[in-house]
């Protein structure tokens, strides 16, 4: 990796995160969306969480092949108001428009 050797246990730490991150301190919920910000392995593992769990997300990145394989983790479809992906540069304004419910009930895992 860029970051030099990763041992097992710091691997496993990954989908400990990614989990914490959509449980607590409330859990996410079916319908809901959540923003995964990147595409590194946390949310690569939110995203299978996510699918488990019946909610959209809304990945972020600069780099488009990572992108492409975030969205290709998606169990929904995509465009359909949930599971998308945003440019870095776009991602204020997007986030807006996409996001803004009745309900407000939104959660972001990192």
């Amino acid at each position: 990796t860029r970051y030099g050797t990763v041992t097992g246990v710091q691997t496993c730490a990954l989908p400990i995160s990614a989990w914490h991150a959509l449980s607590a301190p409330e859990p996410v919920r079916p319908g809901e969306r959540v923003l995964l910000l990147g595409t590194g392995g946390v949310s690569v593992f939110a995203q299978q969480f996510c699918n488990i769990l019946g909610a959209a997300t809304i990945a972020t990145s600069s780099n488009d092949d990572k992108l492409a394989r975030i969205k290709a983790l998606a169990r929904r479809p995509p465009m359909s108001a949930a599971d998308t992906v945003l440019h870095v540069a776009d991602l204020e304004m997007d986030l807006l428009k996409r996001t803004v419910t009745r309900a407000g009930r939104e959660k972001a895992a990192a």
